[in-house]
């Protein structure tokens, strides 16, 4: 199953890094084990399907170490599913008002005439 870190599954480690790794640090980290893990490189089938699996963990950890807002979230929840899965949709308060801005916009194309 996909959609946040697995029991055992630490992005840093993952990556084969340490939490102070940079951004330099994450992006070579990641090509690396992408590339070792594309599953287009495996032709047995099992083989290919852990493959697909260990490529779809890296790019998920890039995905999240690469985004500082991601990463201290997940750092925050100290690599805890429940808590960083519970909250990496983005900033809600922001959404709601921005939404906000767009309904209260006057519409040109009404009028008195």
């Amino acid at each position: 199953p996909r959609g946040g870190p697995r029991d055992g599954d630490d992005f840093y480690k993952v990556l084969g890094l340490t939490k102070d790794a940079s951004d330099k640090d994450i992006k070579k980290a990641y090509r690396k084990k992408a590339m070792q893990w594309h599953p287009d490189k495996y032709q047995d089938l099992e083989e290919k399907a852990v493959a697909d699996a260990k490529f779809h963990l890296v790019s998920e950890a890039h995905q999240v170490l690469s985004d500082p807002d991601k990463r201290a979230h997940y750092d925050e929840c100290n690599q805890d599913r429940d808590c960083f899965e519970g909250n990496t949709g983005g900033d809600e308060a922001g959404e709601r008002k921005e939404a906000t801005k767009k309904k209260k916009r006057p519409n040109p194309g009404t009028g008195g005439g």
